[in-house]
């Protein structure tokens, strides 16, 4: 009974909280803006400053190529 009532709670939880949470550690506007950039033509460390290496910007434009520019493919 009390096992069942946590489960509904928790379920409770994550429907009213989907997709609604902060991230602490990574900006997402740094990690959307760069590949977006990468895709209109841009070239790293000559039009734009990369504080990482290029690696995860080109895999994260690779994906947008392929499935569109949106914050739900990097999730």
């Amino acid at each position: 009974m009390h096992v069942a009532a946590l489960a509904g709670l928790l379920f409770l939880g994550v429907c009213l909280s989907w997709r609604m949470w902060p991230d602490p550690i990574i900006d997402f506007g740094h990690e959307l803006y760069i590949p977006w950039r990468l895709n209109a033509g841009d070239v790293p460390y000559r039009e734009m400053l990369l504080v990482t290496g290029p690696a995860p910007q080109l895999y994260h434009a690779g994906l947008f190529a392929l499935f569109g520019s949106s914050y739900s493919v990097l999730i």
